[in-house]
């Protein structure tokens, strides 16, 4: 039996849109404190190794001390040995950190863009990787790869995109798919790229996992993240535990306008509906998204309303808008001027448009009557 720490797609150094340079030093910093949280994990539970898929720095954009702090996370763990498979954001060249910095003793990292073997010392197992060697997407390198065939386990540790066209144009970074990973004979794949959890399950199989992001940079991935412990033994099928990771969680909230009629009663609804303003509440110290939907007076001022009306006790908090005045339309359709014979011609558009269309020519009714009925356009969003 062993156990493994796999955790990859960390991207220390890496972008964090829409926040602050503070606070993005702060989650840069919050970043590394939960690197080495993990590491700490692995080593309490006396892991026989810890494997990182690929995408664990940021080629272009690392910090000065990026590579000595890493370094010595690594080695603080020895002799627990580290399995690196560089991915398509920290990809081996002879410019890599991996290259230009002496790395621990107890860290193995691919250096060739095809699968090598690397046995895991004092443990019945060997792991398979290989390096991504440019930002360039690379071909299947599963297709027709074989695992030996001995009394080992055999675990694959590589950066790619399962070939589904639910995940768009990152499924291009070293295609595979389910047949080609089960073909491989390997008894788990760590596998990078992806920062959703996705489990890897053919016919009813296991093979292996994308752990996601340990931390989340962006509001695409909500809730809480995860690394994973996985335990393996043969002719037994492996066991994943998920252990939170996450200092903190980017969350979505949804907010009912419901009719307000000003900014203030807006902005009372907002608070009331999410409790963001409460220093011990749900959302204190977490990264938030407000989206308030539905509709308000025609005379509210939608795009003067701010986060720092709310007085918050979010880590970071962003509002917006998808928000609408609550014209009374049949009313206005039969008025026997512009105004109403716009509102018509209008409606007659949105009804006859296709699915795709409509939504802008709603968008359009609603902007012509701010202009005709007061004068004044402002954006809602």
């Amino acid at each position: 039996m062993v156990q493994l720490l796999q955790f990859g797609d960390i991207h220390l150094d890496g972008p964090l849109g829409g926040l602050s340079a503070e606070l993005a030093a702060r989650r840069r910093h919050e970043l590394r404190q939960s690197f080495s949280r993990c590491l700490k994990e692995a080593a309490a539970r006396k892991v026989d190794a810890v494997l990182i898929p690929g995408d664990l720095y940021e080629h272009d954009g690392y910090a000065p001390d990026t590579a000595p702090f890493l370094c010595a996370q690594l080695e603080a763990i020895a002799p627990i040995p580290v399995f690196i498979a560089p991915g398509n954001h920290d990809f081996h060249s002879p410019r890599a950190l991996y290259a230009e910095h002496r790395w621990p003793g107890n860290v193995r990292i691919a250096t060739l863009p095809r699968f090598e073997m690397f046995p895991v010392p004092e443990a019945p197992v060997a792991v398979h990787m290989f390096a991504h060697t440019s930002k360039e997407n690379v071909d299947n390198l599963l297709a027709g790869y074989r695992v030996p065939e001995d009394e080992r386990l055999h675990v694959l540790n590589f950066h790619g995109g399962l070939n589904e066209e639910r995940f768009g144009s990152k499924r291009f970074c070293c295609p595979f798919s389910l047949d080609d990973l089960a073909g491989t004979g390997a008894h788990w794949a760590s596998v990078g790229h992806y920062h959703g959890a996705v489990d890897l399950a053919a016919d009813g199989r296991l093979l292996g996992a994308y752990g996601g992001w340990m931390e989340s940079h962006s509001f695409r991935h909500v809730g809480p993240q995860s690394v994973l412990f996985v335990t393996l033994e043969k002719e037994k099928p492996p066991v994943v535990e998920r252990f939170t990771s996450s200092s903190r969680e980017y969350r979505i909230l949804e907010v009912d306008a419901g009719g307000a009629d000003n900014l203030e009663a807006l902005v009372e609804r907002i608070v009331a509906a999410t409790g963001v303003d409460r220093p011990e509440g749900p959302h204190a110290g977490q990264l938030v998204r407000i989206v308030v939907r539905g509709q308000v007076g025609p005379a509210v001022p939608v795009d003067q309303l701010r986060a720092e009306q709310l007085a918050h006790h979010c880590f970071h908090l962003e509002i917006e808008t998808d928000l609408l005045p609550n014209y009374d339309l049949d009313r206005l359709s039969q008025l026997p001027d512009t105004c109403g014979a716009f509102v018509r011609r209008m409606r007659s558009l949105v009804a006859e448009a296709p699915p795709e269309e409509q939504a802008a020519l709603r968008e359009a009714l609603y902007y012509g009557l701010d202009a005709l009925l007061s004068g004044e356009v402002r954006p809602r969003s």
